[in-house]
């Protein structure tokens, strides 16, 4: 008997500096240690294929898309030496999106 499975795929990292864009985003003095939010309002006019996010920073976060928390991780990216490594968290978010006309 011949055993089959589904076929499936993977992807990989961000690998070259030049797959990233933005700017790094501190707090405004005086938030030190304070909770910081980001907020970003966007639109788009044709169906959504695949949508991801890159997630990036010095310290710990979670990740919501209009009140809805992506996944069910609450420290997130693992810590590293900040002067060497910066992690990142990669999210599907296709399903949190919707097309506005």
């Amino acid at each position: 008997m011949k055993a089959e499975s589904a076929v499936e795929y993977f992807e990989t990292g961000l690998l070259h500096q030049s797959d990233w864009s933005g700017d790094w985003v501190g707090f405004p003095s005086g938030w030190i240690g304070r909770v910081h939010y980001f907020r970003r309002v966007f639109s788009f006019q044709k169906e959504i294929t695949r949508a991801r996010a890159y997630v990036a920073g010095i310290g710990y976060s979670e990740m919501e898309i209009n009140g809805k928390k992506v996944n069910d991780h609450v420290l997130d990216p693992a810590t590293s030496d900040f002067a060497k490594t910066i992690y990142y968290s990669t999210y599907d978010i296709k399903e949190y999106l919707k097309k506005r006309m």
